[in-house]
């Protein structure tokens, strides 16, 4: 597996949904492509960020003092 390829199945790979031969050659192409691993890495971080963000609720109230500060 060459990196181009790699790249194209990072999410497929990410989400489990390559199948078994080509989830096993992606496994052994970041281990044994350093540049490949990081981007995979760095991939897994913002999955971990958005999904981090989905659990945030927002302060309603936020407006509105932002809002009455601006009025002062």
């Amino acid at each position: 597996m060459n990196c181009q390829l790699c790249q194209k199945e990072s999410d497929a790979y990410f989400e489990g949904k390559l199948p078994e031969d080509m989830k096993t050659q992606v496994e052994s192409h970041l281990l044994l492509c350093a540049d490949c691993a990081e981007s995979y890495r760095l991939l897994s971080i913002a999955d971990s960020v958005m999904n981090n963000e989905k659990e945030m609720s927002p302060d309603i109230d936020l407006a509105i003092r932002v809002m009455a500060r601006l009025e002062k």
